[in-house]
């Protein structure tokens, strides 16, 4: 038949306008946010839009799925490949210490 003869790049499916996940559109929306400011009724600048999107768990749940845990892993291997004496690491430099404040906190206090 005629719809079998089309290409497969003209048949459904093929590709991907968006190629990104929708929780890394969400998430990347969100950051967005802090950049767009929110304007009062006299045209002044009453800060941005951030707190409407960080106020939703859902947004939060996405922020979760949207992060690069590979890119985390790397990071905490190449340390961990690096850090053999054990008597010179500070709390400061553990990348698990980054990971904690930089995302867990954050992630349960917008909770």
């Amino acid at each position: 038949s005629q719809a079998e003869r089309l290409l497969p790049a003209l048949q459904d499916g093929y590709f991907s306008l968006a190629e990104m996940s929708f929780p890394d559109l969400l998430a990347m929306a969100s950051e967005y946010a802090a950049l767009v400011k929110f304007y009062q009724l006299d045209n002044s600048v009453n800060g941005n839009w951030e707190a409407y999107f960080s106020a939703d768990e859902t947004i939060v749940i996405a922020r979760i799925l949207s992060t690069r845990l590979a890119r985390l892993q790397s990071a905490f291997e190449q340390w961990w490949d690096g850090a053999a004496d054990i008597t010179q690491w500070r709390v400061e430099t553990l990348p698990m210490t980054a990971l904690a404040t930089d995302f867990l906190d954050r992630w349960t206090r917008a909770l």
